[in-house]
């Protein structure tokens, strides 16, 4: 039987995603023979794949035990918050001193956030949350910053997807949104710091609490 024509980078996608939103857990074992069969591709492209994400640190291959899906490092994510956190200030305070309207170019993300809390669409809020914080580095004239963050904030979507599964959160994260273009707008410096603080620390207030409760999920 013929297998299927799947570029590389679809099937690269596909992997990540899997890890990214938990359809494939902290530690899984992943058998690339399994995974070609499910895709129906030859296990080479699986096996490229598997070795671009264990460079990305989203998998680790031990040539005696096997593959799995990494583990999630507190530590690391904390890192790469921060490195998120010094960089949007910078960005959205630029726009605050402006005043800039940015309220109305937000608008359907966050109508897509809110269609997703009704939903209780986890996934899906995540998503639209990257996509909230990019389309405000593109209104700000750095829209090619956003992508070369994204690839080390990546990694905090594993962490957030259990946070906002076991506390919620997703209302308290969209009202967070509208206080940050809020203030931005009013040109509130101050407060739009301290609102970007919550909102960026927000996230790991429960981080102890989640590695209790998911032990083999973490580090």
């Amino acid at each position: 039987m013929t297998k299927k024509r799947r570029g590389k980078q679809e099937i690269y996608d596909g992997l990540k995603e899997k890890i990214l939103y938990h359809h494939w857990k902290p530690g899984r074992s992943i058998r690339e023979e399994e995974v070609a069969e499910e895709l129906d591709v030859s296990r080479t492209p699986i096996r490229e794949a598997l070795l671009k994400l264990s460079d990305e640190g989203f998998v680790d291959i031990f040539p005696s035990k096997g593959t799995f899906v990494s583990k999630i490092d507190l530590a690391l994510l904390r890192e790469y918050g921060y490195m998120r956190h010094v960089v949007e200030c910078d960005v959205l305070l630029g726009m605050a001193k402006k005043q800039q309207m940015v309220k109305a170019a937000c608008e359907e993300v966050l109508l897509l956030q809110q269609m997703a809390i009704k939903r209780g669409d986890i996934k899906g809020y995540v998503k639209q949350d990257h996509a909230f914080h990019w389309q405000l580095f593109v209104l700000a004239g750095h829209g090619v910053l956003w992508p070369a963050l994204e690839t080390f904030y990546a990694h905090t979507i594993r962490y957030h997807m259990l946070d906002f599964e076991t506390n919620g959160y997703m209302e308290t994260s969209i009202q967070e949104h509208q206080t940050i273009l809020e203030t931005m707008e009013k040109g509130e410096t101050g407060p739009l710091l301290a609102a970007l603080k919550q909102h960026h620390d927000s996230g790991f207030l429960e981080a102890e609490q989640l590695r209790q409760k998911y032990p083999d999920y973490f580090v």
